[in-house]
């Protein structure tokens, strides 16, 4: 199951930390929210919605990439298998000024109690298989003048 640990009073659950401002999109039936919720015994920090579509992820990114500290990320969990790797995320990333920092396996069994389902559409509420996923962790894009981002991609 997910490792929780502590740091100073902070509470852990994988990548996510209850000190961390949380924007969570594509939430489904929220399960994911309220699994880290009560990994932190609250959810003043975590602001969650069900919007999963393409078009959405552009936008949210156009906005949160403006709205992020500088040492800030956006982590977005993602299937990594055709043809969900036409959504091409680190170049939509990178469109809206930011970087891939690291990518690593999601892994469904690390966040108990959630349950992935669809979040909109004829279908909504209705599980999915997941298949291999990814979370990618991205932060701002630091241009220096005459040097070309560089970007590792995730598999």
């Amino acid at each position: 199951m997910g490792s929780n640990r502590s740091d100073e009073g902070s509470k852990w659950l994988k990548h996510y930390c209850s000190d961390h401002q949380l924007l969570l999109a594509g939430e489904g039936d929220f399960s994911f929210t309220l699994c880290l919720a009560k990994a932190f015994a609250s959810a003043t920090n975590i602001v969650a919605s069900s919007f999963d579509t393409h078009g959405c992820i552009k936008i949210l990114w156009m906005v949160s990439s403006r709205m992020i500290r500088a040492s800030g990320q956006i982590h977005v969990n993602h299937k990594t298998s055709h043809p969900y790797t036409k959504w091409n995320i680190e170049k939509l990333a990178e469109e809206s000024f930011l970087k891939l920092m690291e990518c690593s396996d999601f892994k469904k069994e690390d966040y108990t109690g959630y349950s992935n389902k669809r979040g909109d559409g004829n279908r909504c509420d209705k599980s999915f298989p997941l298949g291999r996923c990814s979370t990618f962790k991205f932060t701002h894009l630091r241009r220096k003048i005459g040097i070309a981002p560089s970007v590792s991609h995730c598999a």
